[in-house]
């Protein structure tokens, strides 16, 4: 019969409970019953999630396992193989989160005898969680619908399925951004304000030097000189996990680096590189780093270079937290589109997308003052920082022009970014040749971006 053990969650900041002693491989499943008080059952919400880490006194805490919720105030834990790799006192801790928030239980102590350490353990093993899966709540029906895991593999069976239908239980995540190369809201080889993007989420430091060409399901990188790359930034402060695995798909004739290249301030460092061999069928890059390596920055590169002038393909470039090699490497799953669109236009969003720059776009802008007018500019998704704007003429028009007075006269943004936000800015709008009348609207005739880009 599985052990009952009783936890009082939060009852402790840094308790500890009564241990579970391990006498044999049955002792690895317990039950633990929850309770808020003494005598009052803790009760969890219907979306809750139960989890374990486990803790080996003196060593590095184990990965994070998905516990089975039996029900509102009973969870059934089996403890991972993982826990029983040597004897002695191993540390175990309880959380819960539910509807955004999350609860720890105090410390839960059990040995682990060394009788335990040999012979066959004919448990399953839970699920391992990763913290950026656990938290994301806005998963779309159609990601959901490419996540799902086949039933023979991740989650065998109903102990590791925990009463959760298969989609629960996402593969890694890639932390890349566009890694299909669809979003190129600037156009490919657009200009993101003076920077050069491949595409979004990708810039190149060498302007025309490096082009992007898209095909199906690939790119194609196009460099005129040796020693040219695309690279995607992300911020150390994000990188939490241990260790990360960087890898892209390429093929071509040409010599490919994978460069981890580092940065602080005006300070930039080359910390890693693997090399990708010529060669006309696909060929996996793997580049392995420790948050170690990059602690002491604040900003990674992760470049993709044409060591030589010249075109060579590349597909899915992907940044996964943990270690992997070419054949252990999870399988590549795409974002939808939108949500894809979505994460990039954190960073960078234009009025032209889906257009052209040189169709006409206006705004309208309303004045309270007799020198300016004042028009809003509202971005389709929230800014990671406050963005820097610019502004362009639209249509046909070699200057920004203001429709005022029964005419098109050019204005002078006299502050591009007034009252700027994350959600949105106003454009403070003066014209020279005409008196504005206070309370009337004005049309704004002109383009506009926003870049919060790294």
């Amino acid at each position: 019969m599985e052990k009952v053990i009783d936890v009082i969650m939060g009852g402790f900041d840094d308790g500890r409970m009564p241990g579970v002693q391990q006498y044999d491989a049955g002792s690895r499943v317990f039950v633990c019953r929850l309770w808020e008080k003494p005598d009052v059952a803790y009760v969890m919400a219907e979306n809750a999630m139960a989890s374990t880490v486990f803790d080996w006194r003196g060593a590095p805490p184990s990965n994070e396992y998905k516990q089975q919720i039996v029900d509102r105030s009973t969870v059934r834990v089996v403890v991972p193989a993982e826990a029983m790799k040597r004897s002695g006192p191993v540390d175990m801790q309880l959380t819960i989160r539910q509807n955004g928030t999350e609860e720890r239980s105090p410390i839960l102590c059990f040995p682990v005898w060394k009788s335990l350490l040999a012979g066959e353990q004919n448990y399953p093993e839970p699920v391992r969680v990763l913290d950026d899966l656990i938290n994301r709540t806005n998963e779309t029906a159609d990601r959901v619908e490419q996540l799902k895991i086949d039933a023979s593999g991740l989650a065998g069976d109903a102990l590791k399925l925990g009463g959760k239908p298969p989609e629960y239980y996402l593969p890694a995540v890639n932390l890349l951004d566009n890694s299909r190369f669809e979003i190129a809201q600037a156009g490919y080889n657009g200009m993101h304000g003076s920077t050069r993007y491949c595409a979004d989420a990708w810039p190149t430091l060498f302007g025309a030097a490096v082009t992007l060409v898209k095909n199906d399901g690939y790119i194609t990188l196009e460099t005129t000189a040796n020693y040219r790359y695309m690279h995607q930034t992300k911020l150390v402060s994000e990188l939490t996990e241990n260790a990360y695995t960087f890898s892209v798909k390429k093929r071509g004739n040409k010599t490919t680096t994978m460069r981890l290249i580092c940065a602080k301030g005006t300070e930039t460092a080359q910390i890693k590189t693997a090399w990708i061999s010529a060669g006309s069928e696909w060929n996996t890059g793997i580049l392995t780093f420790t948050r170690d390596e990059i602690a002491a920055y604040d900003k990674v590169w992760f470049a993709i270079t044409n060591e030589e002038a010249g075109s060579v393909d590349y597909k899915e470039p992907v940044l996964y937290p943990g270690t992997y090699t070419a054949d252990t490497l999870p399988p590549f799953v795409p974002r939808p589109y939108a949500a894809e669109l979505a994460e990039c236009q954190r960073y960078y969003e234009n009025s032209w997308f889906g257009a052209a720059k040189t169709d006409l776009f206006q705004m309208i802008g309303s004045c309270w003052n007799g020198s300016h007018f004042d028009v809003p500019v509202e971005f389709k998704q929230q800014k990671r920082t406050k963005p820097s704007m610019n502004y362009y003429p639209s249509g046909s028009r070699t200057t920004v022009q203001g429709y005022v007075k029964s005419a098109y006269r050019d204005v002078t943004i006299l502050d591009p970014e007034y009252r700027m936000g994350l959600r949105g800015v106003y454009a403070r709008v003066r014209v020279a040749e005409a008196d504005l009348t206070i309370g009337y609207t004005y049309q704004l005739h002109a383009h506009w971006e926003a870049n919060a880009d790294l």
